[in-house]
């Protein structure tokens, strides 16, 4: 089984573009996202960011 692990600084959850061509890249059988805002104060200042993170969906074709 191959896995491919992404970070911030190999996937921006907040760029839709980034975010659908991924699994377009790399075929994935299994897609798992544990992106999370996890700094609570900041997610609540920064909305409009922390509904990118969450809302952000890939249709693989």
């Amino acid at each position: 089984m191959d896995v491919l692990l992404t970070d911030i600084d190999t996937l921006d959850m907040t760029n839709a573009e980034q975010v659908s061509s991924l699994p377009l890249q790399f075929r994935p059988d299994v897609v798992i996202n544990t992106a999370a805002y996890t700094q609570v104060d900041k997610a609540e200042e920064a909305v409009n960011a922390t509904a990118l993170i969450y809302s952000q969906k890939s249709v693989i074709k």
